[in-house]
C-alpha cells in the first residue's frame, strides 16, 4: 500500500501549489482591470480599436516594457519591484510609486505585509500629514489666448489654515501644454487641436496662479473644497508625486486641463467627471458633475470660495463707496495729483481707507492693462505712501460679494428648433446646433458678461422637403470690454472676428458664400449688466451675385440683461460694398431671450435686411 501512497503524497503539494497559483493569477487579472489601477496608469478607453493604451508617453513611468499597453504586465512588475530591497530607498519602487503601493496594500496581503519605507524625499515634497483637504479650482475664461477661452482647472492642496492670506503658499497641481515662446497663431491652433504639443503636470504655489490669473489676466478664480477622507486625499497627493516626470499629449478640445485634472479625482470618484463619448471636455462640464458627485453617500463639494480678480476688486470697492466718497475718487483721478491728508478732514478713518484702497486697486488695474502707464505708476506709489501714514482699521479689509459660481452656468452645447416667417421666402423650420460655447443671450455666469464665442455654429432650414444650410460659423467671437465705472482707463479694446459660411442677405436661402469679418471698437456699460457697443471693420468674402470681394462694415447696439428673466441683443449694421455693382444695405437685428433657466430658453427674433423675418425658438443646453 505504502508503495502506492508515497508517490501520491509527493504529488499533493504540486497540485495544491498549482491551484494557489491559478487563484493568484485570477486575482491579479481582476486587479489589472480595476478602475483605480487603470486610472493610476492613465489608461484610456479604446475608441478606434480594442487595444488599450496609457496616455502617458514617458517610459520611466512604467516598470514593465509592456506597461503602457498591458496593465497586467505592469501590475506584476510593480509587485515584483516592491519586493526588491536592493535599490536605494528613495529610488525604490515603493518611494517612486507611493500611490500604487497604498492601493495595492489594500488589495493584496502580500503587499500589505511588506515593510514600509520612510521615503523622505516624497514626504518632504508632499507633506501628506500637513495637508488638510483638496480643492478643485476654476479660473474664468478670457479672450487674450485661445487656450483660455473656456477657463482653466487645477487642484489645490490646502494646508492647516483657512484664512484668506494663509492659503497663498499652498501647493497646486496644474496641467498645461509646453508651448514654445512666440509660437505662430496658426501653428498654435493646429498643434493644439491635433496633438502637436507635449504636456506635463506642474507643481506651483497658489500665489503664482493668483498672480497670473487674478492680477495679470484679470480673471476671477473659484475654489471648490472637497470633502474627502484622509486616505482618499493621500492617494491623490501620492499620485501627483508619481506624475512629476510624466509627459502626455495635449489636445485643446478633449484631453486638456479639465480632462486631466478630472482624471486625478477619478481615483476616488465612483463616477466619471467627464463625458465618455463627447469629443470635447469643458471646465464647466467637470463642475456640473462635481456638484452631483457623492462619496460615501455625501456630496463631495463642501465650501465654495471666491477669489476676485484685480478688476473685480476695483469695481466692487468703487461701487461700495458713498456718493461723496465716489466724488472724491473721481476728482482725484481727474486731477492726477497726489491726495493730501487735508482732503479727508470731513471723512472718518474708515472712509479715508475705503477711498485710498479703491484708488490703489484702480491704478493697479490700469497697470495690468498697460504696464507703461507712467501716471498710474506715480499715483500708485503716492497712494501707498499715504496709506502707510494712516493707522489700521478693523473694517479695512473689504468683504467682496460672491457672484454666481460657475457650476450654475449653462452647458456649452445648444440645440434649438424655431418657426421662421420670412417676407420673401415664406415660413419654415430652422434647426440651430452648436457644440460650444455662448452667445449674447446666454447666461453670463463664469464668463464675460458681454460677448459671444461660438464654434461650429450651424443653422439648417427645413422648407417642405428641402434642407438648406443657412449658415455655418466656424468661429464667431465678439469680445466687448466695457467701461463699468465710466472712469478713464476702465475699459479695453472691443473686437469681433467671424469666419464661416453665411447668406448674402436674408431674402435668399441658397445664396451662401465663404466670408470673414474683423472689427474693432469700444463698449460702455449703460447700466448694470447692459452694455452698449460700436464696432467698425471690414469683410472679405467670396464674390457672389451682386456682392463683391471686399466690404466695409459698421455695427452698433446693446447687449445684456434687461431683468431677472430676460436678455437682449439689438444691433444696427451697415454693409458698404466697395464695388460699383455691390448691394449696400442696412440690417436691423433684435433678439430677446425669455427665462433664466440653465437648461432651456425661449427666444424671439426679428431681422430686417432685404426682407423682414420673425422667429420664435425653443432651445435646450446640453
Amino acid at each position: 500500500m505504502w508503495r502506492f501512497v508515497a508517490p501520491l503524497l509527493l504529488f499533493v503539494p504540486i497540485v495544491v501549489t498549482g491551484v494557489a497559483s491559478a487563484s493568484d493569477q485570477a486575482l491579479l487579472e481582476d486587479l489589472s482591470t480595476h478602475r483605480v489601477w487603470q486610472t493610476l496608469l492613465h489608461y484610456e478607453s479604446p475608441r478606434l480599436s480594442s487595444r488599450q493604451k496609457s496616455a502617458i508617453n514617458s517610459t520611466t513611468f512604467f516598470l514593465s516594457p509592456q506597461g503602457a499597453t498591458n496593465p497586467l504586465a505592469e501590475l506584476q512588475a510593480t509587485i515584483a519591484a516592491f519586493n526588491d530591497r536592493e535599490s536605494d530607498e528613495d529610488q525604490s519602487a515603493q518611494c517612486r510609486f507611493p500611490a500604487r503601493f497604498m492601493w495595492l496594500s489594500q488589495q493584496l496581503e502580500s503587499v500589505h505585509d511588506l515593510e514600509r519605507l520612510d521615503c523622505a524625499d516624497y514626504i518632504e515634497w508632499a507633506n501628506p500629514e500637513g495637508t488638510r483637504s483638496i480643492s478643485m479650482v476654476f479660473a474664468t475664461g478670457h479672450m487674450k489666448s485661445p487656450a483660455s477661452y473656456f477657463g482653466h482647472n487645477f487642484l489645490k492642496f490646502n494646508g492647516g489654515g483657512k484664512s484668506p492670506s494663509g492659503d497663498l503658499l499652498d501647493q497646486t497641481i496644474n496641467f498645461g501644454a509646453e508651448v514654445p515662446d512666440d509660437e505662430a497663431a496658426l501653428t498654435y491652433f493646429y498643434n493644439g487641436i491635433f496633438g502637436g504639443y507635449s504636456a506635463v503636470f506642474e507643481r506651483q504655489q497658489f500665489f503664482r496662479h493668483m498672480s497670473k490669473y487674478g492680477e495679470e489676466d484679470l480673471r476671477d478664480v473659484w475654489e471648490y473644497e472637497l470633502d474627502l477622507s484622509q486616505d482618499e486625499l493621500k492617494l491623490i497627493l501620492a499620485h501627483t508625486w508619481e506624475l512629476q516626470s510624466a509627459q502626455l499629449t495635449y489636445y485643446f478640445f478633449r484631453e486638456n486641463c479639465a480632462y486631466q485634472i478630472a482624471k486625478l479625482l477619478a481615483l476616488v470618484s465612483p463616477a466619471p467627471l467627464v463625458p465618455k463619448y463627447m469629443p470635447w471636455t469643458m471646465p464647466y462640464n467637470v463642475f456640473d458633475k462635481l456638484m452631483e458627485m457623492k462619496i460615501r453617500g455625501k456630496p463631495v463639494v463642501g465650501d465654495i470660495s471666491y477669489h476676485p480678480s484685480r478688476r473685480s476688486r476695483f469695481h466692487q470697492r468703487y461701487f461700495a463707496l458713498s456718493n461723496s466718497e465716489r466724488a472724491t475718487f473721481v476728482q482725484q483721478v481727474a486731477k492726477q495729483i497726489p491726495l493730501d491728508k487735508t482732503e479727508f478732514d470731513n471723512y472718518s478713518l474708515t472712509s479715508k481707507l475705503s477711498i485710498i484702497n479703491a484708488l490703489i486697486d484702480y491704478y493697479e488695474f490700469r497697470l495690468r492693462l498697460d504696464n507703461n502707464d507712467t501716471v498710474a505708476k506715480v499715483q500708485k506709489k503716492m497712494l501707498l505712501l499715504l496709506r502707510f501714514q494712516l493707522p489700521v482699521s478693523d473694517g479695512e479689509e473689504a468683504e467682496f460679494d460672491m457672484p454666481f459660481p460657475p457650476h450654475l452656468a449653462q452647458s456649452p452645447g445648444y440645440l434649438s428648433f424655431a418657426r421662421v416667417t420670412n417676407s420673401a421666402t415664406g415660413s419654415a423650420t430652422e434647426i440651430n446646433i452648436r457644440p460650444a460655447y455662448f452667445d449674447f443671450l446666454s447666461l453670463d455666469i463664469g464668463r464675460s458678461a458681454a460677448g459671444k464665442f461660438t464654434v461650429l455654429d450651424a443653422s439648417i432650414l427645413a422648407d417642405n422637403d428641402d434642407l438648406y444650410l443657412r449658415k455655418l460659423d466656424l468661429l464667431n467671437i465678439t469680445n466687448l470690454s466695457p467701461s463699468v465705472t465710466g472712469i478713464s482707463g476702465d475699459s479695453g479694446m472691443s473686437w469681433h472676428f467671424r469666419l464661416g459660411f453665411d447668406r448674402t442677405n436674408n431674402a435668399c436661402n441658397r445664396c451662401r458664400r465663404l466670408m470673414a469679418d474683423a472689427m474693432i471698437g469700444q463698449a460702455s456699460q449703460l447700466r448694470q449688466r447692459l452694455t452698449g457697443f460700436a464696432l467698425v471693420g471690414a469683410r472679405v468674402q467670396r464674390s457672389f451675385q451682386r456682392d463683391n470681394t471686399f466690404a466695409l462694415r459698421f455695427s452698433a447696439g446693446v447687449a445684456g440683461q434687461l431683468g431677472s428673466g430676460m436678455r437682449l441683443h439689438a444691433s444696427i449694421e451697415r454693409h458698404e460694398d466697395t464695388g460699383g455693382s455691390g448691394l449696400d444695405r442696412n440690417r436691423l437685428n433684435l433678439q430677446l431671450r425669455l427665462g433664466a433657466a440653465s437648461k432651456w430658453d425661449i427666444r424671439l427674433g426679428y431681422v430686417r435686411e432685404v426682407a423682414e423675418e420673425f422667429s420664435i425658438a425653443a432651445g435646450y443646453y446640453w
